[in-house]
């Protein structure tokens, strides 16, 4: 598998979705969402910031966390919360998915499924509680458990 051809088809399907969506992006968020797509596992805010610096020297802590929100608000990245890292979103259109991260190794698996939003959502109106997304969830990918 040609790892930078999937990471350049993932940065600009993302730059097709927001310029369909109309949702601008600035330099500094393109540039952030290119480092984010161009890595093979979740990256943490600091990891994008030392990339960040080879391209701007310049650039700094608010600029790195203002572009994550602004990506994130816009449900072009996910932020995992268990260990704070970003990856791409892989479900533009579809923006109730789920995560499965490994709690051992820190692998991410997202996919959508209705049904189990549904039900979370359900769940979340009878308590009135608004159910955030992406869902977490937690517990240990196939090689960690051999």
């Amino acid at each position: 598998m040609n790892t930078s051809m999937n990471v350049s088809n993932t940065f600009q399907t993302i730059v097709n979705y927001c310029g369909n969506q109309d949702i601008l992006l600035t330099e500094q968020q393109s540039l952030v969402l290119q480092i984010i797509c161009g890595q093979n596992e979740a990256v943490a805010a600091h990891e994008i910031l030392d990339s960040l610096k080879t391209i701007n020297a310049k650039a700094n802590r608010m600029t790195i966390h203002r572009a994550l929100e602004y990506l994130n608000k816009i449900a072009v990245i996910h932020k995992i919360s268990f260990n704070n890292t970003y990856v791409p979103c892989t479900h533009l259109d579809e923006h109730n998915c789920q995560l499965l991260v490994c709690i051992k190794c820190g692998k991410k698996i997202e996919f959508s499924s209705a049904k189990i939003f549904a039900s979370l959502k359900l769940s979340g109106e009878e308590h009135e509680f608004l159910i955030s997304t992406p869902i977490e969830i937690m517990g240990h990918c196939k090689e960690c458990l051999s």
